[in-house]
């Protein structure tokens, strides 16, 4: 299953470059980050609104996601 990932997004960012994380960012039913314009977030490092730092990096967003989906496939 293909994600429609915004690798494009025009984030806000600190002092120091981090991308901070945007108002209105929701999950969808299975966990996963979906951004304000209804994209899902791109994996990476991204500063919390109370100053941590969350690194997302979800399984299904994976560049190997696709292959990984076929060999549990083909081991069930």
């Amino acid at each position: 299953m293909r994600y429609d990932v915004d690798h494009d997004y025009e984030f806000e960012t600190d002092d120091f470059g981090s991308p901070l994380l945007p108002e209105g960012l929701r999950q969808d039913e299975r966990g996963l980050l979906v951004l304000p314009n209804g994209r899902y977030l791109p994996l990476g490092s991204y500063k919390t609104e109370d100053g941590s730092y969350l690194v997302y990096e979800p399984l299904e967003l994976t560049p190997y996601a696709e292959m990984l989906a076929q060999i549990h496939d083909e081991e069930a």
